[in-house]
């Protein structure tokens, strides 16, 4: 039996709103590595947006690296798989690969090329060896960019295609098709979630373009994918999964459950005694209410189970009438006191107002002095008084630098935008944003 845990999108040098997250970060790897331990896994996977930038901090690589050197020492004979994601810089994340190869971890973070110009296929194919027999084959693929994968008609053949060639070369490796395969990805899928206003999922090629989860061959005992923020299931394929972000990367994901995914392969030869899940392993609340040690997913060659991760600051929204003092200032008072610390929730304001408040901000600010809370944002409601729909003031934040374009294209063009360019603006989108 092969033990892995499954992780993705930690996103390491962040900042939610203006406000440093390595602390958060550090309780979060703290916790991975005695998970690690206590289950007694032999692979971790991370699939991509290790960091949040592709030109980290020295703080973040020194948290990642740190880590990477303690988890290995802490499990001697555990190899750690990790692909570089569309905020990762692939090719600085396979620098030090000599020095981390020397303590088992493997990164895949840039396609090379044959002399005939194919994609190096046979590179993404990383066994996983115990007492020096392949016990299963990982497919190490990191964030594709346009050039990594071959030309087709659309964006999800040439995805699709590049998984063939590397599908192919295990063929050439195992041609009994018996020894597991295990899958490795960073994208966009059909029929998976996207967070409300999580403008990070979004910048993969303008956040249009999708792959469907049946390039994933069947054969494939657990495809592990990073990208979207939200833990799940993947078109209702439970051994395709998302593990989601350890941290919440937006006010959409309040009250949201955070996990790793733990998961038990069988090998060659090997049958598991099958056991029926405890709840509905498709359905979301049932996943966040899953206790740890509950399988989401069991049958004859795999166990899944999503482990919970303690969220160590909440998010808080307060919804507030602005025309009223007293009630602002009583909602306020229900937030904890004391001194701002790693443990203090974030607070975004959603404020009704019937007419501009320029002094709402001091107003709030002063009402939150004393509070062990870090304020995000104050988003104002503009209230008519008809009692018609509230009218929420325009967020810059949250508009989608892709769907504008192509709105704008549509209105000027009449059409939709070609593909080609809609490809080289979602690459620029997503570099001016990792700026």
């Amino acid at each position: 039996m092969i033990k892995l845990i499954h992780t993705a999108d930690w996103h390491l040098g962040q900042t939610f709103f203006g406000y440093d997250r390595a602390r958060e970060h550090e309780i979060f790897l703290r916790a991975l590595r005695r998970i690690i331990s206590e289950r007694g896994a032999e692979l971790l996977l991370i699939s991509g947006d290790i960091f949040d930038t592709s030109n980290p901090s020295a703080e973040a690589m020194k948290l990642y690296y740190g880590f990477l050197r303690d988890v290995t020492s802490d499990n001697p004979g555990m190899r750690v798989i990790a692909i570089a994601g569309n905020h990762d810089s692939g090719a600085r994340l396979e620098a030090p690969h000599p020095v981390l190869e020397s303590i088992d971890v493997i990164t895949r973070g840039t396609v090379r090329r044959l002399a005939d110009g194919t994609p190096d296929y046979s590179r993404h194919v990383v066994p996983v060896m115990r007492d020096d027999k392949t016990v299963a084959y990982c497919l190490a693929v990191p964030y594709l960019r346009a050039g990594d994968y071959p030309e087709a008609d659309t964006y999800n053949e040439s995805i699709s295609l590049f998984y063939k060639g590397v599908y192919d070369h295990v063929r050439i490796l195992d041609p009994s098709g018996t020894i597991p395969i295990i899958a490795m990805g960073h994208m966009q899928t059909s029929g998976a979630a996207l967070s409300e206003d999580d403008r990070g999922e979004r910048t993969i090629t303008g956040g249009i373009e999708c792959v469907a989860s049946d390039m994933f061959e069947p054969r494939t005992a657990y495809t592990a994918l990073g990208h979207l923020h939200k833990a799940q299931r993947v078109a209702g394929r439970d051994d395709v999964r998302f593990a989601g972000s350890p941290l919440p990367m937006s006010f959409s994901e309040r009250g949201s459950a955070k996990s790793v995914c733990y998961a038990e392969i069988a090998e060659a030869g090997e049958r598991f005694q099958e056991r029926r899940p405890e709840h509905d392993a498709g359905s979301d609340a049932g996943e966040d209410a899953a206790p740890e040690g509950t399988p989401i997913f069991s049958d004859a060659t795999r166990r899944i189970e999503l482990i919970p991760m303690e969220q160590t600051a909440p998010l808080v929204r307060v919804t507030v009438d602005g025309d009223d003092i007293d009630g602002l200032s009583e909602a306020l008072r229900s937030l904890p006191e004391g001194e701002v610390g790693v443990g203090s929730p974030y607070v975004e304001m959603r404020v009704s107002v019937s007419a501009p408040e320029p002094d709402l901000r001091r107003r709030i600010e002063e009402a939150l002095a004393g509070r062990s809370v870090r304020l995000t944002r104050i988003e104002a409601v503009a209230t008519g008084a008809d009692d018609a729909e509230p009218e929420v003031s325009p967020d810059l934040q949250g508009i989608n630098p892709m769907e504008m374009a192509l709105e704008i294209f549509r209105r000027r063009y009449g059409g939709d935008m070609p593909e080609g360019m809609r490809n080289l603006l979602g690459q620029a989108i997503a570099e001016a944003q990792q700026q």
